[in-house]
């Protein structure tokens, strides 16, 4: 799962190998009901555990701004309905916060780039 405004640039870069829940296409690609579920899905709004049971979903990219990054960052978090798997944040910077499902997390190791510097380039 992806955020609308990090979509585009997570296919750009990691297209096939990665998938993404939305992009800046909404209007063109998306049915307004998936863009609505992303929006309250980030926001941590009421349900907002029903998007990752609906859809398949491996990894979360979340603005470390948003809500859903305190509900998330909160140890592991378990999906309700008992089907879900646990969550673990693998990664974060002072931008962001990458959470894997906990099996998958346990193959990576737990990375911290907050007040680091992180140099890149284009493209």
């Amino acid at each position: 799962m992806v955020p609308f405004d990090a979509g585009a640039y997570v296919s750009w870069k990691l297209y096939p190998e990665v998938k993404v829940s939305m992009d800046s296409r909404f209007e063109v690609a998306y049915p307004i009901q998936a863009v609505r579920e992303n929006i309250m899905f980030y926001a941590a709004q009421e349900g907002w555990q029903k998007t990752l049971t609906k859809y398949k979903t491996d990894a979360i990219l979340v603005p470390r701004w948003r809500k859903l990054d305190q509900v998330m960052g909160k140890n592991d978090v378990w999906i309700s309905n008992g089907n879900s798997p646990r969550w673990t944040r693998v990664y974060q910077d002072d931008g962001y916060s990458l959470y894997l499902r906990s099996d998958l997390a346990k193959r990576l190791p737990i990375t911290d780039m907050r007040g680091k510097p992180i140099s890149a380039h284009f493209p």
